[in-house]
């Protein structure tokens, strides 16, 4: 069969953590991103499981179930 595959990849949420339920998140994603208030650049605090804008507004972003939650709304702000 010609075209594309039917192929699907599935990936548990128990495949993006480590055995102590720390999320690592790589580098080359971290080099792209950034935040959505000041356009700074993000650090990931892995103890807090947090990405944090090391740019002006200093806010920290969750990461929820693997997924960082890059919305300006939900993001704590420095002094919280």
């Amino acid at each position: 069969m010609e075209g594309g595959s039917t192929e699907r990849i599935v990936i548990y949420s128990s495949d993006l953590t480590e055995p102590q339920g720390i999320i690592k998140i790589s580098k080359t994603l971290l080099d792209i991103l950034a935040c959505p208030a000041c356009k700074g650049e993000i650090e990931h605090d892995e103890a807090a499981q947090k990405l944090v804008c090391v740019g002006e507004c200093q806010r920290r972003y969750p990461i929820r179930e693997g997924i960082p939650v890059m919305l300006i709304d939900e993001a704590e702000m420095p002094d919280e």
